[in-house]
């Protein structure tokens, strides 16, 4: 499988605090069988900006350590963005990192309100040349009082037709996140002609840890009844659009 959205660099954002920590998350994620992780820290955290050379470093340095002790996994580079309006600018600088060697950005869905502005911001990106995965927009709160209420995901929905992808996240499907989050999940999951990916988006090794994309891909093929489609949502797709795969 292929990991798509984590925190696993160590003493950077909010993910492990030590290395350590860093080094048991990547045996949980090779326990239940992945082999690639996109570092994706938060482009801004405690007041420090993940820049595409400072990732590269730590992610090179993390995967020194995995082969120091023997952990076979790769990392590659990814940076989790906010949308806002800081974005245009950066996207026209070409300032924003890609995950891994594709053209797509992990864009990060608000937790609470979503500004009318957004699908404008999401579409400059889009113009500029780049893809999309728009990160785990089950758990806005927006989008789950609008499933509750009437059954529908116009935001999600208005973000697949610009093009983007949508990235679920293990913990929401497998209920680590409350009901709300996981009723979304298993919604978007049942629209199949829409790009998904699962990914962990991972902290740490003992709560939100990379050990739960297995049960959500089994989760997931579960509610489909298609354990193939579930296994192009961890492998296939990611592979795509991290460049290792055409």
């Amino acid at each position: 499988m292929i990991d798509l959205h984590n925190h696993i660099l160590p003493e950077w954002d909010d993910g492990p605090n030590t290395l350590d920590k860093a080094l048991e998350m990547a045996r949980q994620a090779v326990s239940v069988g992945t082999t690639v992780m996109v570092a994706s820290p938060h482009r801004f955290c405690y007041g420090r900006q993940s820049l595409a050379h400072i990732v590269q470093e730590r992610v090179d340095l993390l995967n020194s350590q995995l082969q120091s002790n023997a952990i076979p996994l790769s990392i590659i580079p990814g940076v989790e963005i906010p949308i806002d309006d800081d974005v245009v600018r950066e996207v026209t600088a070409g300032n924003l990192t890609p995950l891994g060697a594709g053209r797509f950005l992990l864009m990060e869905t608000p937790f609470t309100d979503l500004s009318e502005h957004l699908h404008t911001y999401l579409k400059h990106i889009i113009d500029a040349g780049y893809g999309i995965v728009l990160a785990h927009p089950e758990r806005n709160a927006e989008v789950q009082k609008r499933w509750a209420q009437s059954a529908d995901l116009p935001f999600v929905e208005a973000c697949i037709e610009l093009g983007c992808f949508v990235q679920l996240t293990s913990g929401s499907i497998v209920g680590r996140f409350g009901p709300s989050a996981l009723a979304v999940s298993r919604a978007i999951i049942q629209h199949r002609d829409w790009k998904i990916v699962i990914s962990s988006d991972s902290h740490d090794p003992k709560e939100r840890t990379p050990g739960l994309l297995g049960r959500a891909r089994d989760t997931a093929a579960a509610w489909m009844g298609d354990a193939e489609a579930a296994r192009a949502m961890v492998d296939e797709l990611p592979a795509k659009i991290v460049g290792l795969r055409s």
